[in-house]
């Protein structure tokens, strides 16, 4: 795996140090470049999370009811007991797998779904 020096630089620095010897004239220009490093970049691993948000079993669900309806006026009569919900899909970048899983569920639990209505599950996947 190779790795390029600006993939790892998060800051980069430039000075210049002049040395002036009065004695004879002469004139030292250096210039010096510092990298600062993040390194945590090389260990962090990027994880897909396939997340499916449903309604709570015990609630209405009136789309799911409306779906069910429209299925039996296709004449589709062996679909029944219709629930929509939502699939999100999304990336997380994490030293490992159990970070990534804390990071969805915290996800999950704050913003992706209202726990007072809605049950929520997750996958993850390595890429």
């Amino acid at each position: 795996m190779e790795i390029s020096l600006d993939a790892l630089c998060s800051v980069e620095f430039y000075f210049t140090i002049y040395v002036w010897k009065c004695s004879n004239g002469y004139a030292y220009n250096y210039t010096f470049v510092l990298y600062i490093f993040n390194f945590k970049q090389l260990h962090q691993m990027k994880f897909k999370a396939s997340i499916d948000v449903m309604p709570l079993e015990a609630l209405l669900d009136p789309q799911g009811k409306a779906v069910t309806q429209s299925m039996s006026n296709l004449g589709l009569n062996e679909i029944s007991n219709v629930r929509i919900g939502k699939h999100i899909t999304l990336y997380v970048d994490a030293d490992n797998e159990n970070d990534a899983k804390d990071y969805v569920d915290q996800a999950c639990g704050k913003l992706l779904c209202n726990k007072i209505m809605e049950s929520y599950s997750f996958s993850l996947e390595e890429i």
